[in-house]
């Protein structure tokens, strides 16, 4: 014969809706909806298509899935230069093909250092002088003609200077030329994928994930201290 359960377990066991979930329908609903928000901001931030945020290297190829009208961001990686400093005449994004569309995508940027250029040592008397130098740009996808989907090839290109260091303080001033190849897979982006892609999408999904969150938090305070209330009042 069966032995009789703990209080507290038959206090856990009689649910008022949707059994065998113990905090009741609300609470249940609530965490199946915060759960889906949760999952489609991870797979929005971490699956190609839904990000305008694009980092690549010098000499690469970049596949972007995107639609026309579309503004995306580029981080183009181009090696390395006394505190990451660079200045450029602007570089472009050039598609390939009859239109051969053009459109600026890194601004113009004229050098930020002058005959001598400071440089913070960490203390340990090493002073390194060589930083990333990231190109940061953005474009807006062009109207091209013909079929909704597809993928056009173009090229950002143009040329980099920047500040090389000779040592004992000195350094001269050198220059890249940068071509980024660009497949551009034109298509119809998903309400989702638009929504994610969208300036505020992101933070729109992480102040509901936070609403529902606290909710949450404040359904299981009120019914776990109407469990307390029943444990010490029986």
């Amino acid at each position: 014969m069966e032995g009789k359960r703990p209080a507290v377990f038959q206090q856990l066991s009689i649910a008022k809706g949707c059994n065998p979930f113990t905090f009741g329908c609300g609470t249940f609903i609530l965490c199946t909806i915060g759960l889906f928000v949760v999952s489609a901001i991870f797979i929005g931030i971490t699956t190609p298509g839904t990000t305008t945020d694009w980092h690549t290297n010098n000499h690469q190829t970049l596949r972007i899935p995107t639609e026309r009208g579309i503004q995306e961001t580029v981080h183009i990686d181009v090696g390395s230069s006394i505190s990451g400093k660079w200045a450029t005449q602007g570089l472009d994004l050039t598609l390939d093909g009859p239109a051969n569309d053009v459109t600026g995508a890194v601004p113009e940027k004229g050098p930020d250092w002058s005959e001598q250029i400071s440089v913070q040592c960490p203390g340990n008397g090493a002073c390194p002088t060589g930083e990333e130098m990231i190109l940061d740009g953005t474009f807006t996808v062009p109207y091209v003609e013909g079929p909704v989907s597809q993928t056009v090839t173009g090229h950002i290109a143009g040329t980099v200077y920047w500040p090389h260091d000779l040592g004992n303080g000195t350094f001269d001033t050198k220059s890249t030329d940068v071509d980024v190849v660009v497949q551009l897979v034109l298509g119809t982006l998903s309400p989702y994928d638009a929504f994610m892609r969208g300036p505020d999408g992101f933070a729109d999904a992480a102040w509901l994930s936070f609403g529902l969150g606290a909710l949450l938090a404040l359904m299981l305070a009120i019914r776990f201290h109407l469990f307390l209330r029943r444990q010490f009042l029986s």
